[in-house]
């Protein structure tokens, strides 16, 4: 294996595991039980429960390829702080001035909803350790 491929395969893990990771922030943040069952997710709280809700972790979770399942987190996250999107680039802001840095992902090169996933996920992140 040549020093290129192996550079790219940690390229990939790197995001393989970030979006793993993004995932159970994401889940605990609006109410996603993980640990209820070590085939099923357990949903009763969120907006997406008519579909997580005992769901076979085989499948996994959409948030990084579903839109319909990102927006739901957009949404989660609007309704305590404030997030934009715009055409190349994601910002989450507090309302409560100083509560946390601005959360801004930009990058031209990169679909729109691997942005936004990533921008939730470090927005899951700091509401896991500093909300729950």
């Amino acid at each position: 294996m040549s020093k290129e491929n192996n550079l790219e395969n940690k390229d990939l893990t790197a995001t393989f595991g970030n979006t793993m990771l993004y995932d159970v922030f994401i889940s605990k943040m609006i109410g996603v039980d993980a640990d209820y069952d070590d085939n099923v997710f357990k949903d009763s709280k969120s907006r997406l429960r008519y579909i997580i809700h005992n769901r076979d972790k085989s499948e996994g979770l959409l948030f990084n390829s579903d839109w319909n399942w990102l927006m739901c987190v957009v949404d989660f996250i609007n309704s305590r702080d404030w997030v934009t999107i715009y055409r190349d680039e994601c910002k989450i802001h507090a309302l409560l001035v100083g509560e946390f840095e601005d959360i801004k992902i930009v990058n031209e090169e990169e679909p729109l909803i691997n942005i936004v996933y990533r921008a939730c996920g470090i927005y899951a992140k700091w509401y896991v350790e500093n909300i729950v």
